[in-house]
């Protein structure tokens, strides 16, 4: 399993100490708080921000080696690599103690390492020990905190910080590889409600969660409104107690690409928004019921 290094040092704990209940969560979150003492595979956000595609040509040109050498479709995926990280941390810093870290590119730095599946993952290390708060956060009156007054304020910065930190991203992506910004919005709304139905699953109710997609991914004036994203309701009823149950899906607003590839052999994700509405919202209540079988033969065993 991946070994994320978490520093001890008192002014990273309070970021890091919120993070690490993201990686508890799975361990493709691999996102920390700390400084870095050997760069060697590390890049600071801030060269892919600066309008130069430099940094990202070598990760192009290695897919374009691969089984689909389309610049577009790469597009899709350098976006992802890049960014997919950036918006759940900064959703689950708000879900699970109310805070918010520094979103600027100058504070995130990447690199790729492998996960022990053998696939390549992304890891996030955030370089500055700041972040947001609310009054009565135990950790209020930290040196690196910067209280606001209300959570409305902290999903203002969530929105600010992100709608400055991604456009010049997007741009130099969008001019190099054809990938159009509006895709890529939808990528990032796409995150922010899979974060969300993600990290409240064991809290929620279906007004809090439509609610939450309101305020993040849906919020009037964002570049991350766009059009059919949102969560779709899952009615069921549990396969062994019978129980009525209810789970929830993202509503996508973006394809992966993934029946590109030849592994796919031209099938589409359960969820990917080419396929009709139903047949997603069928193939989903499928999945959940045999989780759900799973689970109670686990509980049997």
């Amino acid at each position: 399993m991946l070994n994320i290094v978490s520093t001890t040092a008192s002014k990273f704990a309070p970021l890091d100490s919120t993070l690490g209940k993201m990686r508890a969560a799975s361990e493709w979150y691999a996102a920390s708080a700390g400084p870095i003492d050997d760069w060697m595979g590390w890049t600071s956000a801030s060269v892919y921000a600066c309008n130069d595609f430099a940094a990202f040509q070598p990760k192009l040109d290695e897919a374009l080696r691969g089984p689909v050498p389309n610049k577009r479709i790469q597009g899709y995926g350098l976006f992802g690599t890049y960014a997919w990280l950036i918006v759940e941390s900064a959703v689950a810093c708000y879900l699970f103690d109310r805070r918010m870290p520094d979103l600027t590119p100058g504070a995130i730095a990447f690199r790729t390492c492998k996960h022990e599946s053998g696939e390549d993952m992304t890891e996030l290390r955030y370089l500055q020990p700041g972040f947001y708060c609310l009054p009565g956060d135990h950790d209020a009156g930290h040196a690196h905190a910067t209280v606001v007054p209300d959570e409305a304020a902290l999903r203002d910065l969530f929105h600010w910080q992100l709608e400055a930190h991604l456009p010049p991203v997007m741009g130099v992506i969008e001019a190099n590889t054809g990938h159009p910004m509006r895709l890529m919005w939808a990528q990032a709304s796409d995150w922010v409600v899979e974060s969300l139905i993600h990290f409240t699953k064991d809290s929620r109710d279906r007004e809090q969660l439509e609610w939450l997609v309101s305020q993040f991914a849906q919020r009037d004036g964002s570049p991350l409104k766009v059009r059919n994203a949102g969560v779709i309701p899952l009615h069921f009823d549990d396969p062994v107690t019978g129980v009525a149950c209810t789970e929830y899906m993202a509503d996508r607003a973006s394809c992966c690409q993934w029946y590109r590839y030849p592994d796919a052999k031209g099938d589409r994700c359960s969820t990917c928004p080419g396929r009709p509405r139903q047949q997603r919202i069928d193939s989903k209540t499928t999945y959940y019921r045999e989780e759900r079988a799973k689970l109670h033969a686990t509980q049997r065993v």
